[in-house]
């Protein structure tokens, strides 16, 4: 309930003339699960990631834009994959091609994302693009870009509702609370400043 309320005006892009003069994508990372056993790292999207990168498959098989940047920094050592690496394996693997892709392994929280992806689309000439963040983020992040010179347009990945027995307690449940209640003390914060 915590997650609909915060994401209340949000909602996946159905109507294409809503990406109108839309000339990128961006992907803002919602974590990545590792294992890691004698050296070896397995980097995998965690369900957050998942729906936002299958959202950004959708959009670009769509409207072909001629860039998508997918945002996840620098938590782990030099060397293992970058938090967005994950997101950007998915989505190579869906078909969008290499040279159309950029990583930003800089951006280690929304306001380092804001920086550092609206000089980049700047760079490239970009001024309109398609936001792609969980409906829970997307007004805080929607909030954090206004005013940089690039315009986010919002495309929410979907809210995931439990199918079955969706007031049960489960684990999925609890990730979609800590991700709300994240948003709600970041959004309190925002105010505060």
């Amino acid at each position: 309930m915590l997650g609909r309320l915060v994401s209340i005006g949000y909602s996946p892009v159905e109507d294409q003339s809503a990406l109108a003069d839309v000339q990128a994508i961006v992907v803002l990372d919602g974590g990545t699960a590792r294992y890691n056993r004698e050296g070896e790292e397995l980097a995998i999207v965690n369900r957050s990631s998942a729906v936002r990168a299958l959202e950004a498959v959708r959009l670009y098989n769509k409207f072909q834009p001629s860039l998508v940047v997918v945002t996840g920094g620098a938590y782990a050592s030099v060397g293992r994959m970058p938090e967005g690496g994950a997101i950007r394996e998915i989505l190579l693997a869906a078909g969008v091609p290499a040279s159309r892709l950029v990583l930003d392994s800089a951006s280690r929280n929304t306001r380092e994302h804001v920086v550092n992806i609206s000089a980049l689309l700047r760079a490239e000439g970009v001024k309109r693009f398609a936001l792609v963040t969980s409906s829970v983020h997307m007004r805080r992040a929607i909030q954090a870009f206004s005013g940089t010179g690039v315009q986010a347009v919002p495309a929410p990945a979907p809210l995931e509702v439990p199918e079955i027995f969706p007031w049960w307690p489960s684990t999925a449940a609890l990730d979609r609370s800590l991700e709300a209640s994240h948003e709600v003390f970041g959004l309190l914060r925002d105010l505060a400043r």
